[in-house]
């Protein structure tokens, strides 16, 4: 069965060129691009890294009824325990569950939908009737980890969501008996599932899909009415700018889409995330929005929204249309606003201070960025891609190697290279600061274990002194990434083993001190360490010399792997976590390289 809708037809093969998956089937393409759809309204940031499509796919082959899970925290994508460590020092935890089923067919099939909400209460039994897969176990641990005591003490009065997504690539279903099915079915898994406050089953057709992906890609375009602005005079780098105020009612256009959820993704460049309905200022928002008498003064008393426009063109008197836009500033704000919005809609007091900045400058950005968000206390690391260090490594990236095969993207901000004017980019190759990171720590640092169990965030606040300093030369952070993205394309060509996935850091690790002949770089500011490095970035543009180097990184891991299981009792998912795995494979690693530098040096 092929998907009939041609729109969604094509979106697919645009979505299957842009990160290189045309070798998969088209089954699993779609649902590929039904999980970056769904999970990326939610966290914008869901799929910087590709492997993530692998992270939240639990199919298989003999998965019963489930194609994918998501775990998401105060709306962030979580991977691992570290993950969910970070919000609870936040002191908060909203937390949801999100399960998906992918179908290309036309239709709703009834049994298929029961399969799928069986497997969902399997999950969460106790005592699963339906064996588990490794997939499900790593899942179900995750959900375990979040319902331990000093977790669940954060969800105050909101327990967990768990919700349930059945796509086609049909319309609208038409059968008048699936409503009824679909509230049977959600009261059913709430009944069953009593950790949950409440579980939802949403059915997703062509066109959300469509209209959500169109969404994520920043392809939309809003009309507004500006009344009340005062353009601002020339100001270099800028095309005009407006300050003024917008009613709730054309503001949340903004950040309300078709199926009235909110826009996640235009928040993306603000560096503070939403706060919560508890945090103080968030409060008094609340309160005022929730009073008829202060809606008049919501414009004296907020600090107003910053939108960095890169298309804002006037269409008639005070109507504009705006696209490729991003809040920079006003995060709680609009979060507040939209909470409140079947309220203020339509209440012609509410009115929302704004400033509208149309520009195309990548430095201007930055700047408003930094300058917007420095009125309230941000942690540094969230500025740290505007600093003048990665301004330089993205340069270094555009004009380096001279290979086109090897050429990558470095992306200080969201988006950056999703309106380029030429060829569009495969995502594989785009490198934003998360992925630098992972790369960075686990090829360059030989730190593996900290990518699989550590946010990034995490890794940067902790390891500031050994990541992004100064004096480092550009070339290590470049090969590390290209390390990755070789692994990935001969991993999707089917040139690589893909049980191996789960370890791609270590394999990469590997990799590198293979080429090396070396366990440590060195000094990363060091003219030899990045001449060395150069070196490698040459011999990595022959693909047959990229096979021998994984088969024997891979060699190599599953021989140490079999040694340290072998006395250890510990399953693969956390065997990768282990500093103790990382650090019997370093010793191995310098065993062989110091027994081959031998073989080479002639016997006196």
């Amino acid at each position: 069965m092929s998907i009939g809708n041609r729109i969604l037809k094509g979106i697919l093969d645009e979505f299957t060129d842009s990160f290189g998956i045309k070798k998969l089937d088209e089954a699993k393409q779609f649902e590929r691009l039904v999980n970056y759809a769904l999970l990326s309204k939610i966290d914008p940031d869901a799929f910087s890294d590709p492997n993530v499509f692998e992270q939240v796919d639990v199919d298989g082959g003999s998965t019963f009824g489930l194609d994918a899970f998501a775990l998401f925290i105060n709306d962030a994508l979580v991977a691992n325990e570290d993950d969910i460590e970070i919000h609870r020092k936040a002191r908060r935890m909203d937390v949801r569950f999100v399960f998906i089923q992918t179908k290309r067919s036309s239709s709703v099939d009834s049994g298929d939908l029961l399969k799928f909400v069986a497997a969902v209460r399997n999950l969460f039994a106790e005592n699963p009737s339906i064996p588990l897969t490794d997939e499900l176990i790593e899942a179900r641990r995750l959900i375990s980890e979040v319902f331990r005591v000093e977790n669940a003490r954060l969800f105050g009065s909101k327990r967990p969501r768990c919700e349930l997504y059945y796509a086609t690539g049909g319309g609208k279903p038409t059968d008048e008996l699936l409503p009824g099915l679909l509230k049977a079915q959600e009261e059913a898994l709430t009944d069953a599932v009593q950790e949950v406050g409440a579980a939802t089953i949403k059915l997703v057709d062509a066109d959300y899909i469509i209209d959500a992906y169109s969404e994520i890609e920043n392809r939309f375009r809003v009309s507004i009415t500006l009344e009340k602005s005062v353009p601002c005079d020339n100001i270099e780098d800028v095309v005009q700018a407006f300050i003024g105020f917008l009613p709730a009612q054309q503001f949340l256009k903004l950040i309300e889409s078709s199926d009235g959820s909110l826009r996640k993704h235009v928040f993306y460049e603000n560096v503070r995330d939403f706060q919560g309905d508890d945090n103080t200022v968030n409060n008094e928002i609340a309160h005022t929005l929730a009073d008829p008498v202060m809606l008049d003064k919501f414009v004296l008393l907020n600090n107003g929204v910053t939108v960095v426009a890169r298309e804002f063109s006037n269409i008639r008197a005070t109507e504009y249309e705006i696209g490729d836009y991003f809040v920079v500033n006003g995060c709680q704000t609009s979060h507040m606003v939209y909470r409140h919005r079947d309220a203020v809609r339509e209440n012609g007091a509410l009115k929302i201070p704004v400033k509208i900045i149309h520009t195309n400058s990548n430095d201007l950005i930055a700047k408003i960025i930094r300058s917007t968000n420095r009125q309230t206390p941000v942690p540094d690391e969230a500025f740290v891609s505007l600093d003048k260090f990665h301004k330089r490594l993205q340069e270094f990236y555009r004009i380096f190697p001279s290979d086109p095969q090897d050429r990558l993207f470095y992306e200080r901000r969201s988006k950056e290279y999703s309106s380029v004017s030429d060829a569009a980019i495969e995502r594989p190759r785009i490198v934003n600061l998360h992925s630098q990171i992972r790369s960075f720590a686990s090829v360059m640092m030989g730190e593996p274990q900290l990518v699989m169990s550590n946010n990034p965030s995490t890794i940067l606040r902790e390891h500031r002194t050994r990541l992004f300093v100064d004096d480092h030369k550009f070339t290590p952070y470049y090969l590390s990434a290209l390390l990755l993205f070789k692994y990935h394309v001969l991993q999707s060509r089917g040139r690589i083993d893909g049980r191996f996935n789960y370890a791609r850091y270590w394999l990469c690790w590997l990799a590198r001190m293979t080429m090396d002949m070396r366990v440590d770089v060195g000094p990363m500011n060091s003219g030899k360490t990045d001449e060395r490095c150069e070196q490698m970035v040459a011999r990595l543009s022959d693909e047959e010399f990229c096979v021998r180097l994984f088969a024997a990184a891979i060699e190599t891991f599953e021989h140490a792997r079999t040694g340290f299981t072998s006395n250890n009792i510990v399953r693969k998912g956390e065997l990768i976590r282990l500093r103790q795995f990382r650090d019997e494979l370093r010793t191995h690693m310098q065993r062989e390289i110091s027994a081959a530098d031998r073989a080479r040096t002639p016997a006196s």
